[in-house]
Parts: C-alpha cells; sequence; structure tokens
C-alpha cells in the first residue's frame, strides 16, 4: 500500500511528499508503472538510499518479493542533490556517491517508525536546501497553459465589457433624472442673443410675430418717419416675443 505524507512548513519549498510503500510477497509477478512526473526522488530501501533522476519515459516494475520502501519526491528543479538534475536524467544513483560517503540509508534503517525516518531524511535535507533556487523551472511549472491563460482573458475581458455596460446604464438613467446642462446653456446663451436692440426703417416686423406699436402724436403725423427702435426678448420653448 502507498502512503503519502506532507512535510514539514521550513522543507515545503523543495519537497512536495514522503511516501512509502509496504513490503510484500505474492506468488504471482506484480506489475508496477511508474510515471514520469517531472520530479526527483530519493528512495530508502533495505539500508540503501538511491537518488532517482527525472524520466522521461515511464518504468515497468515486475516483481514477486519487494521490500519496504520510504521516499522522498522533490518539487520540480528543486533536487538538492548536489548535482545538476540534468546529469542524472533517466538514472538512479547511490546518493553516498552524490553525498560524498554520506550514510543517510543506515540511519533510516535504524528508526523504528516512519515518523522517525521522515524526522532523519528532513533534517538531512534542511542542511543541504540553502542551494540556489531556480526561479525560471519555478515559473515554467507554476505559469498557466496555454488555454487556460486564453480562458483568463476571455473572463477579465467579459468582466470589463460588463463594467463599461453598467457604467454607460447608470450614466443614462442619471442623465434622465437631472435637467441638462446643456439645455441650461444654450437657452441662457439665446436669451443674451436674443436681447438685442435692432435700427430699422419703415420696415415689416417679424414674421415670427406680430409687436404691438405705439400710436403717434398728431404733431408727428406729418413729419417724416422717424427711426425707430425695435426691441424683442426672446426666451426658450415658445415663449412669446415682446416688441416695443
Amino acid at each position: 500500500m502507498l502512503r503519502e505524507f506532507a512535510p514539514s512548513a521550513r522543507l515545503a519549498p523543495w519537497v512536495e511528499v514522503f511516501w512509502t510503500r509496504d513490503a510484500f510477497t505474492s506468488d504471482a509477478a506484480v506489475t508496477q508503472r511508474v510515471l514520469p512526473d517531472g520530479c526527483a526522488d530519493i528512495v530508502f530501501a533495505d539500508a540503501a538510499a538511491v537518488a532517482v533522476g527525472t524520466m522521461t519515459s515511464p518504468l515497468v516494475l515486475t516483481e514477486t518479493r519487494a521490500p519496504a520502501l520510504l521516499g522522498v519526491r522533490f518539487r520540480p528543479g528543486r533536487a538538492p542533490l548536489g548535482v545538476p538534475l540534468a546529469e542524472i536524467t533517466d538514472a538512479r544513483v547511490p546518493l553516498g556517491d552524490l553525498w560524498h560517503g554520506d550514510s543517510l540509508g543506515e540511519r533510516v534503517a535504524e528508526a523504528s517508525t516512519t515518523a522517525r525516518q521522515i524526522e532523519i531524511v528532513e533534517n538531512a535535507l534542511l542542511i543541504r536546501a540553502g542551494e540556489t533556487i531556480d526561479k525560471q523551472i519555478d515559473y515554467a511549472v507554476d505559469c498557466p497553459s496555454p488555454a487556460a491563460r486564453a480562458s483568463n482573458r476571455s473572463r477579465a475581458s467579459s468582466a470589463s465589457r460588463g463594467s463599461t455596460s453598467a457604467a454607460a446604464s447608470w450614466s443614462a438613467s442619471a442623465s434622465a433624472r437631472r435637467p441638462s446642462r446643456a439645455w441650461h446653456a444654450s437657452g441662457a446663451s439665446s436669451t443674451r442673443r436674443g436681447a438685442s436692440a435692432v435700427r430699422s426703417g419703415p420696415a415689416s416686423p417679424p414674421t415670427s410675430a406680430t409687436p404691438t406699436s405705439r400710436t403717434s402724436s398728431p404733431s408727428s403725423a406729418n413729419s417724416p418717419a422717424a427711426p425707430r427702435f425695435h426691441f424683442s426678448y426672446r426666451r426658450e420653448r415658445g415663449a412669446p416675443i415682446l416688441g416695443a
């Protein structure tokens, strides 16, 4: 049976999970397929520790008997094995060769519980976990796929269009509730332009309205037509025109 255990918070940036597999013996051969996952592992079995590099093809295991296993699965690009991971791709290397004769496998085998074994491994990894982290690998692992990025852009665009439509609806509603500033401005301008004095002779009055005329006095009846001033005060919205 395969079990998984979360790493401590201090080791979580490097370790994805600890895992164990029980020992088994079977009369018939048991076939297991291990698929590539982009991760490197350290596997402990029978007092030995082996570094397993990232795989580029599935690994098929056919066994009738297998020992108990303890494994450490590292996050992509985060295995502090002391060598570039490209050098051990598709390879299995004794951990002592990478860590200069370290006896971590023997110390793990001496522990009586899984919790104690994981504690020993964590302490050893924390000593080496200060190695430089490759930010480019982190970005490649964490960034969304092209399809996910396209979906995110589509949702953002839809949200933006919805906000613009809501703002336009609110603006139209607000405009309907209050008088138009443009109307007031044009009305005031028209009123100022309408209040004008126009010097004219005996010309006919404006066609838009018939102004009232004052009766001329007898003394000026036979005199030449005197100049007259016509004053009109024009208002908006169909108000009458007053003349004098």
